[in-house]
């Protein structure tokens, strides 16, 4: 059975009522420096497809060639429209599972706008 991490990093401030979950919270920063430095560490960005295309994604090599997270980051949406609805997408597990079938210990990074879906996520 494969043991999957989640850390999740967050654009905004959380409460303390979750640090008892199975993550910690961690700056942009570190989550670029653990994902270009350890490899079994990836990025998770759990945002919608709208958000993907037009703000962007961490996966783009906006700097130098060759240092960008192009193979280190998965964009698997937490939460989907449905008739006019957000709700969890459903099958954002089993998505999880396809991307990343055979990776033991993997540790994955999950990233949103604000921090509330990749808290969701995370937990």
């Amino acid at each position: 059975m494969n043991k999957i991490t989640f850390f999740s990093t967050l654009f905004a401030l959380t409460s303390a009522s979750f640090s008892a979950q199975a993550y910690e919270d961690i700056t942009p920063a570190e989550a670029y420096n653990m994902a270009m430095n350890y490899p079994d560490v990836y990025i998770v960005d759990v945002r919608t497809d709208a958000e993907w295309q037009w703000v962007g994604h961490p996966g783009a090599n906006l700097l130098n060639e060759g240092e960008g997270l192009d193979d280190k980051v998965a964009n698997v949406s937490f939460k989907i429209y449905k008739k006019n609805n957000f709700i969890t997408n459903p099958s954002f597990l089993s998505d999880m599972n396809d991307i990343f079938p055979d990776k033991a210990n993997v540790k994955l990074i999950t990233m949103c706008r604000s921090g509330v879906r990749s808290e969701a996520a995370a937990s």
